[in-house]
């Protein structure tokens, strides 16, 4: 998936929300879980470099993990 961000932001949020929901026929929906991704390094390392970042497992265990 591809998502257009603007740099600099106003509120400096770089977060990825994320929400997974059940499907329900005959109820609402209900949420199952979620979870939050902080970008900001991310971003910032593709400004710098002028270049796409690919998050994948590997990106994340060497940069994002702290």
């Amino acid at each position: 998936m591809l998502f257009p961000i603007a740099h600099p932001r106003k509120k400096n949020d770089y977060a990825l929300n994320i929400q997974a929901y059940d499907r329900d026929f005959f109820k609402s929906n209900d949420i199952i879980g979620e979870g939050k991704v902080d970008l900001k390094h991310a971003i910032e390392d593709s400004i710098l470099t002028k270049r796409p970042i690919s998050l994948n497992k590997n990106y994340f265990n060497k940069i994002l993990k702290v």
